[in-house]
Formats: structure tokens, C-alpha cells, sequence
């Protein structure tokens, strides 16, 4: 069988033989994620759908948080105002009301309980955002976290109030900085592009 025959009989896609290297063009999956519950609201900055992405991945992991811890209501607020939830102290027995010391007594304990419990969950529900909300993190993203000045005491304290104000940060300092360079360049590109016209006065144009 000549060469040309066996050349025929092979199937060609898109003008190339199955099986060539250089057909092979794998793409790097794209990033939606380490929550299974989670995916694709993410926290990442390099393009402009980082911007509006944001508030919705900060939305949902509150939302998840407040959804699927004890008082999950706490740590659900303070991952949306960006502000640390803090736990009310107990009220005071009304002696008016509650007359005898023992039971009085009996009742402040337990408000006391209450309180410790509330502010021990609270302080483990932020343990537990802070580690999601890293999950969310792109490795672009975590890179620029680390390179962070105040990352360190983030990191020590797995605080997820602080994580969310540096990822914010970094998310609009480039959108900032793009918008700068956009500017510059549209300058220097009006200014190239500026000449006198024919009916136009000498003091306008200089």
C-alpha cells in the first residue's frame, strides 16, 4: 500500500493528524474555588470581572456562614458590614421580678454561660470563614495577600474582617491602576491626535 493510500485513510481534524502534539492544546482549568458549596464565587484581581465579582462571593460566603454555623447570624453580619459582631453582655437580673438571691443568682450564671458560649462560637466561626474564604482565594490572589504588609497578624489571628478589607484593596487598586494607565494612554492618543483646523482660532487651540 503506497503512502498516499494510507495518507487517505486517515482522518484529519481541523487540517492536522489526530494524535499530533501540536493539536493538543490544553487549557489550565479554570479557577472556581476549594468549597464544593462554593464554586465559582471566588475572590481574585487581574481583570475588570474581578470588580463586580467581589460583593457577590462576599455576599454568598456570609450568607453559606450564616446558614450552617450556631449563630451563624453573628458571623453572617460581620462578614457583610465588614465589621466584628460583638456579643451583647448579659442583662442584669430584675430583682423586682426575681426576688429570691438563689434564684437570681441561678439566673445570672446561666446569662453568663450564654454570653461565653456565644462569644467562643463567634471566635470559631471567624476561624472557620477565614479558612473558606482563603479557599476562594485564586493563587494570584493569595500571592498578593502574603506580599501584604499587615498579612501576618491576619493570618495569626485567622481574621476574616481583615481578609475581606485586603481583598478588597487589591481587588480595586487595580482597577485603579488600570483606569490610570487607560487615562494616560488616552491622553498621550488625544494629543497625537489634536491639530488646528482650518477655521479654528489660534487661541483655542494653544
Amino acid at each position: 500500500m503506497s503512502s498516499d493510500a494510507i495518507d487517505k485513510n486517515v482522518k484529519v481534524k481541523d487540517g492536522k493528524p489526530p494524535n499530533n502534539p501540536r493539536n493538543r492544546n490544553p487549557r489550565r482549568p479554570h479557577f472556581e474555588g476549594r468549597h464544593d458549596k462554593l464554586k465559582g464565587y471566588i475572590f481574585d484581581n487581574g481583570n475588570r470581572k474581578s470588580i463586580d465579582r467581589f460583593p457577590k462571593s462576599q455576599k454568598e460566603v456570609a450568607e453559606w456562614m450564616g446558614q450552617n454555623c450556631k449563630h451563624g447570624g453573628d458571623i453572617r453580619d460581620a462578614l457583610l458590614t465588614l465589621t466584628h459582631f460583638a456579643v451583647p453582655l448579659p442583662e442584669p437580673v430584675n430583682r423586682t421580678v426575681v426576688t429570691d438571691p438563689d434564684i437570681a443568682n441561678e439566673i445570672r450564671k446561666t446569662r453568663v454561660q450564654e454570653y461565653v458560649k456565644q462569644e467562643n462560637e463567634y471566635k470559631q466561626n471567624c476561624t472557620k470563614a477565614y479558612a473558606i474564604i482563603w479557599g476562594q482565594c485564586s493563587n494570584h490572589m493569595q500571592q498578593q495577600l502574603e506580599a501584604h504588609a499587615g498579612f501576618g497578624n491576619i493570618k495569626r489571628n485567622s481574621n476574616p474582617i481583615d481578609l475581606l478589607i485586603a481583598i478588597r484593596g487589591l481587588t480595586y487598586k487595580f482597577d485603579g491602576e488600570k483606569y490610570l494607565e487607560m487615562s494616560l494612554l488616552q491622553a498621550i492618543w488625544n494629543f497625537h491626535l489634536f491639530f488646528q483646523t482650518r477655521y479654528m482660532e489660534e487661541r483655542v487651540f494653544f
